[in-house]
């Protein structure tokens, strides 16, 4: 049986010049499975483009969802 496994993320820039540190991650797999996580440690808004402060960062969950960077 195969299963697929839809992945999205979101970043702080797309901007080839910038440095991109990843927001979110989420996971679904089409068995209804899923998985969300918001990075708290790894960007600030000030590094953020202007479209992930008005589209992604207002979407953010927090709660649960929260979690470190953990190296």
């Amino acid at each position: 049986m195969t299963i697929c496994v839809f992945f999205d993320t979101e970043f702080t820039t797309l901007n080839v010049n910038g440095y991109p540190e990843l927001i979110s991650i989420g996971l679904v797999s089409d068995d209804g499975k899923e998985f969300y996580a918001e990075l708290t440690d790894t960007w600030y808004e000030g590094i953020c483009s202007q479209f992930a402060i008005d589209f992604v960062l207002p979407l953010l969950e927090g709660g649960e969802a929260r979690m470190t960077d953990r190296k």
